[in-house]
């Protein structure tokens, strides 16, 4: 019988915990990512400041703006 995924959508606000927070502030980028669970070739919310510095069609790029909002999201919860 053959079966159909469906992708988990998560929230932002899920992803927000205390660690990801903490290692924001002090940029661990390695913490960061672990904390996020962010796969190796998504942009990292450290580097989502400004344009995106990579090629439209690389996986980066296209990981950009849940970068942005992901930074955006950690700046607010660490004020």
């Amino acid at each position: 019988m053959a079966t159909k995924r469906s992708r988990v959508m998560r929230h932002t606000t899920d992803l927000i915990t205390e660690e990801a927070v903490t290692a924001f502030i002090a940029g661990d980028d390695t913490r960061l990512r672990s904390a996020l669970r962010l796969r190796p070739w998504e942009a990292s919310p450290l580097d989502a400041d400004g344009d995106c510095p990579w090629p439209a069609s690389s996986a980066a790029a296209q990981s950009w703006p849940k970068a942005v909002e992901l930074r955006r999201a950690l700046q607010e919860a660490s004020r």
